[in-house]
């Protein structure tokens, strides 16, 4: 449900815009306002499992949307989007912030970079609030890649069909829950559905359930650096083990790509990464008729 509110006055400037919410923040003079109104309304919205959209140009005015979700369930329900907006671009520099500047102490300057036009964003979201963020930036559509101003990726990569995983950031009470997860695998479905040959990762070397999940993924650990906390480096330059592994395709790999499927909308590229799951799964029917003509060897 939308219910959206617009004027025409003098609309609220760009440098302002991630500001309106925060309680006692006013542009008025003092004593003529108490900067509560709108972090109230946010609040009350909050709490009702909504969110507030904003959209404002000064001298033509100002377009505040505020959604709320149908149902409960639609209160807690995670699903994945690929970013096409500015709102979404905001959602996405929300959780950078939160995460890379509020907890692993970037620098603000550092948000919002020029090369993050270039790249492709999946945002999760629980209900109607964005959750976490992964990035994915193709040699293509930027080289060199942005870990190559802290890492030598010449040494490690052997070929220009790659991409680097960027910005992995999720708030603190959703990691190691389906959001995370949801995140780390769609966007090597992503990668691996535009064709990228090989994948370069920097992972905050705290985060060690992250790093072992892409290594059962079959990254390999290359190197670190710091930038300001300790990272450590991956790459995949073959198949992934969810490819290779009979076991794991069975047990993990077709269970999470069906919860997955419903999950996420990627616009253009939703078909084909649900064409790169179904080639990652057909790796085990190929291995059952190998298996099969195998047998009818072993019996003639």
């Amino acid at each position: 449900v939308q219910i959206k509110v617009a004027d025409t006055g003098c609309g609220i400037a760009e440098k302002y815009m991630s500001q309106i919410f925060t309680p006692f923040f006013t542009t008025k003079a003092p004593g003529s306002g108490t900067g509560l109104g709108l972090s109230n309304c946010y609040s009350i919205v909050d709490k009702m499992g909504g969110r507030i959209r904003v959209r404002s140009e000064e001298k033509i005015g100002s377009e505040f949307t505020t959604i709320f979700p149908l149902n409960e369930e639609g209160r807690e329900s995670i699903h994945f989007t690929l970013v096409n907006d500015q709102n979404g671009m905001n959602d996405v520099f929300f959780i950078q912030r939160k995460v890379l500047v509020g907890e692993k102490g970037y620098l603000e300057e550092s948000i919002h970079r020029k090369e993050d036009e270039n790249a492709l964003h999946i945002l999760a979201f629980k209900g109607l609030h964005p959750v976490g963020t992964v990035s994915l930036m193709t040699s293509e559509r930027f080289w060199p890649l942005p870990i190559s101003k802290y890492f030598d990726i010449k040494s490690v990569l052997k070929t220009r069909h790659c991409a680097e995983i960027i910005r992995l950031a999720v708030l603190p009470e959703m990691r190691n829950t389906s959001a995370s997860i949801g995140l780390i695998i769609l966007i090597f479905l992503l990668a691996r559905a535009t064709g990228v040959e090989e994948l370069i990762i920097d992972v905050f070397a705290d985060d060690t359930k992250t790093i072992k999940l892409y290594k059962k993924f079959g990254f390999v650990e290359v190197g670190s650096y710091c930038s300001p906390s300790p990272v450590t480096v991956l790459v995949l330059q073959s198949k992934s083990t969810l490819e290779k592994d009979r076991s794991q395709l069975r047990h993990f790999v077709k269970p999470l790509f069906s919860r997955l499927r419903p999950l996420f909308d990627f616009g253009d590229y939703t078909q084909a990464v649900h064409d790169e799951m179904d080639r990652i799964l057909s790796a085990d029917k190929i291995t059952e008729v190998v298996e099969d003509v195998e047998e009818e060897i072993q019996v003639i």
